[in-house]
């Protein structure tokens, strides 16, 4: 494919009119305005065009020097706008910045501002650079990226973005978090597909909403804003410290509306400060009635006294300590040489008892 041709509109201080300079793709010349190579003008404007006469990019800067050799040229108080199908996509300025003519690349560095016209996301950085061909756009230094409408905000060290595909991926210390929830997702990195309003995690990250003190961190996974869910998988951990709750599994669904967490999968349930594990083939814990529910080969032990409980289903209500066990209900001691089975089971963790009915009998134990 030819190199486009490169269309250089020049206005110039102390000149009566506008010139129009065609750039010839091989060999370039700069402008002839009884310029020498190197020299500066004022109060420039650079457009390039593709092949079906859209632009790529627009310049206008208030000094522009070219370099012919290097076939750079050099910008200050620089303002641009990218173009996708002749539309414009991203708006920036920045203090300063360079044009290099051999691979079309455009660098705006100092103070760099840059709008996401069709996200409505706004990108402030220390240099930005825009590659046209790749159609990629990278931001490094002091950065941070804002959707206002949606009360998003992502900051890091460096951001890799494709226009066309409404991605932004922010690296080296990404941290996404929003306002309503106050939730917070931290990892190495994190993309933002503005289309689709999700923010994947790629490599091993963690969620933290402050609101609950809830903390989860998983091997991967994805945020839908819209929904308000996040999708955790591989060695999920999710903890909830003023329940002193910890919950091991493969994957899990935090649905933020509902305040509750969905285990689908084998898992496994600690409260250290209680001496209590639980083991299940799925579960849920439910904020919004301080409750943990496990379902499917229940498996739960209390080490003082050492007893082992088995069951169906398991309901913890947290606030209360009270947990009801049904279906197949199995209660052992091993020091009382205990072992009673029934349908149902209440123990009370406060008042340390446990009631096993079944069949029309009821049994009263003292965890004691």
């Amino acid at each position: 494919m030819h190199p486009r041709p490169w269309l250089w509109v020049v206005a110039a201080a102390g000149m009566a009119a506008t010139a129009w300079f065609v750039w010839a793709p091989s060999p370039p010349a700069p402008p002839d305005r009884g310029q020498s190579p190197g020299s500066t003008l004022d109060r420039i404007v650079l457009t390039e065009f593709n092949e079906q006469g859209e632009k790529i990019w627009e310049l206008t800067a208030r000094t522009a020097e070219y370099q012919e050799e290097s076939r750079v040229t050099v910008v200050t108080q620089v303002a641009g706008k990218f173009f996708r199908n002749g539309k414009p996509i991203i708006e920036a300025t920045g203090e300063g910045g360079t044009v290099n003519q051999n691979n079309r690349e455009i660098v705006i560095r100092g103070s760099v501002r840059a709008v996401s016209l069709e996200e409505k996301a706004i990108v402030t950085a220390e240099q930005m650079v825009w590659q046209a061909d790749l159609d990629v756009l990278t931001a490094t230094g002091k950065l941070k990226l804002e959707q206002p409408d949606r009360g998003l905000r992502i900051s890091g060290k460096v951001l890799r973005a494709r226009p066309s595909q409404s991605e932004f991926a922010i690296e080296d210390n990404a941290e996404a978090t929003v306002a309503k929830p106050p939730l917070k997702f931290i990892g190495p990195a994190l993309i933002w597909n503005a289309a689709k309003n999700t923010v994947t995690a790629p490599f091993p990250f963690g969620v933290r909403e402050t609101a609950q003190d809830l903390r989860v961190r998983a091997d991967q996974g994805m945020w839908d804003i819209g929904s308000g869910r996040i999708a955790f998988r591989g060695q999920v951990r999710a903890r909830a410290p003023r329940f002193a709750l910890e919950v091991n599994t493969a994957e899990s669904f935090w649905d933020i509306a509902q305040q509750r967490i969905v285990l689908p999968t084998a898992l496994t349930a600690t409260d250290q400060g209680r001496g209590i594990s639980l083991r299940a083939t799925q579960g849920e814990v439910n904020f919004a009635g301080d409750r943990l529910v496990l379902t499917g080969e229940v498996a739960a032990r209390a080490l003082s006294p050492q007893a082992d409980i088995q069951a169906d289903r398991i309901e913890w209500a947290i606030p209360s300590q009270e947990v009801v066990a049904t279906g197949g209900v199995r209660y052992r001691q091993a020091e009382r040489d205990l072992d009673v089975a029934g349908e149902r089971a209440v123990a009370n963790l406060l008042a340390n008892t446990v009631q096993v009915t079944g069949a029309d009998v009821m049994t009263q134990i003292t965890l004691e």
